[in-house]
């Protein structure tokens, strides 16, 4: 009888631990982090999130978090931009870093129709894209011909 007790008090402590390693280990949401980011807030006044501006202003707007590690990824942006009357491929690749409580975040490169550019290149196509949104512009056509 005792043997049967043990045994059971020892299933059911492995049994707690199991469910607690799954119920309680920490997992990232990287996509919705980047897309809760505002990257242009402090430096540019211009407060949209990145999910709300990218979602609005790229068509078929796809969003893919690549693990480096539990606290690390790299998340890719891809859809169709229009743009003067132009629809061009384009995919935006931001960095995150969780640390605690606390994300940090970076544009990290991009893509238009195949073409490759910088951090710098991506930053000053999205502060256009922040400015449209603020100004609160439906389309980038729009923005552009005013």
């Amino acid at each position: 009888m005792k043997k049967h007790i043990l045994t059971l008090a020892f299933a059911l402590v492995m049994l707690t631990s199991l469910v607690l390693m799954s119920c309680c280990s920490e997992s990232y949401d990287f996509v919705a982090t980047v897309k809760a980011w505002k990257p242009f807030e402090n430096s540019q006044g211009l407060p949209g999130t990145y999910g709300t501006v990218l979602d609005k202003y790229i068509d078929n707007c796809t969003w893919t978090a690549n693990k480096a590690s539990d606290t690390e990824a790299s998340v890719v942006t891809k859809g169709k931009l229009t743009a003067n009357g132009a629809v061009r491929d384009i995919q935006i690749i931001a960095t995150v870093s969780i640390t605690g409580d606390s994300a940090s975040m970076r544009i990290l490169s991009g893509e238009i129709d195949g073409e490759s550019f910088n951090s710098n290149d991506m930053a000053e196509l999205l502060i256009e894209l922040f400015a449209a949104h603020n100004e609160g512009y439906a389309t980038l056509d729009d923005y552009f011909n005013s």
